[in-house]
């Protein structure tokens, strides 16, 4: 554990902000595992039911991990722009989540589950540069606050 907190602490922000983002998607994602294979198998829900509220749950967790943690964003003057923006992208992303989902379970036939890590993997990588560039990229002191 030690070798992986020395080098994590050699590692320049962006490259630990890479990696806060990979540990921080992946808490979201095993959150949105978790809670679909419960929905789906426990309660018997069908998964695309399952996936919408497993997605859902998931996103309020990413934003706080994302917004706190990743970006470390503490500030709070713009949690009425974030949120919106995110949950935006959280629903744009649901409903791809879905598509993805569905196209590779019924037409692929892929095992839900794995076509639930795959559709994650590649909206992850979109969400990164958003989350970035968008949605909790840095203002400049001088700039106004939107």
């Amino acid at each position: 554990m030690d070798r992986v907190r020395m080098f994590l602490d050699r590692l320049p922000f962006r490259e630990w902000r890479i990696v806060r983002y990979v540990i921080s998607g992946g808490t979201s994602a095993v959150t949105n595992l978790a809670l679909l294979f419960v929905f789906t198998h426990v309660f018997g829900i069908w998964y695309i039911y399952s996936s919408i509220l497993s997605v859902s749950v998931a996103t309020v967790v990413s934003f706080i991990l994302q917004k706190l943690w990743t970006f470390r964003n503490f500030h709070t003057d713009r949690v009425h722009v974030q949120f919106p923006l995110h949950l935006t992208l959280a629903l744009v992303n649901i409903v791809l989540n879905t598509g993805i989902l569905y196209a590779l379970v019924e037409w692929a036939h892929v095992w839900y589950l794995l076509a639930q890590i795959i559709a994650g993997g590649l909206l992850a990588c979109v969400n990164y540069t958003v989350y970035k560039t968008v949605i909790f990229h840095e203002i400049p002191p001088s700039a106004p606050v939107v």
